[in-house]
């Protein structure tokens, strides 16, 4: 029989509840269990807060780019892409959009292309919304980078090439330092967990006063 036409697509009900948590949105036209025409359906009509109706070709390419993010995932074991990440920028720029209509979602939802879906999707792989955290992970991205040439990460304190990376490693010691005297420290056990991956050296001159 005819079903009654809905004004929104409902995602497929078929689907466990394990699946629906790991489930990419029906605007990213991901949904593996749907088929071809419910996917298509979900990416022409899908909504934003606000009620803002996305283009299909919008909905695309928010699908794709989120691809790109599990693809960055896979590699570095994290989700932390630095708003300067070379190797690609169209993947940088948008990770910096969605952190501003994030932003804006929270102040304005009705003006902002971010959805609770988005958020929760781009969350469980781990995604930064804070600019500061950013920064935090742009230098650690520069880390792995030299650890990647030269095969270690004791980036010397007048490193010329990046003095900028030098003086973040040293930062990194200091507090790490701090937080182990019980004393306010920016360093977490997120971050110790990041730089250990990569061997990171917590004291470069153990014998040295001045690093106690």
């Amino acid at each position: 029989s005819i079903q009654p036409r809905t004004k929104q697509p409902t995602p497929c009900s078929s689907l466990s509840k394990k699946q629906k948590a790991t489930t990419i949105p029906t605007d990213t036209v991901a949904t593996t269990s749907c088929t071809t025409q419910q996917a298509k359906n979900n990416s022409s009509t899908a909504t934003g807060a606000g009620g803002i109706r996305f283009r299909e070709y919008q909905v695309t390419t928010w699908s794709q780019r989120l691809e790109e993010v599990q693809a960055f995932v896979r590699q570095h074991g994290h989700c932390m892409i630095p708003s300067d990440y070379k190797p690609n920028q169209k993947l940088a720029k948008w990770a910096k959009r969605q952190r501003c209509q994030y932003q804006l979602f929270q102040s304005n939802p009705s003006k902002s292309s971010m959805t609770l879906e988005r958020i929760r999707v781009l969350e469980d792989l781990g995604f930064c919304w804070q600019n500061k955290m950013s920064v935090w992970q742009a230098r650690y991205q520069e880390l792995l980078q030299f650890h990647l040439q030269f095969g270690h990460t004791q980036v010397p304190s007048s490193y010329k090439p990046n003095q900028r990376l030098a003086t973040w490693v040293k930062c990194q010691r200091r507090q790490k330092r701090l937080r182990d005297r019980g004393k306010p420290s920016s360093m977490t056990d997120d971050r110790i967990a990041l730089l250990d991956s990569v061997n990171f050296v917590w004291r470069m001159y153990p014998s040295n006063p001045r690093d106690e």
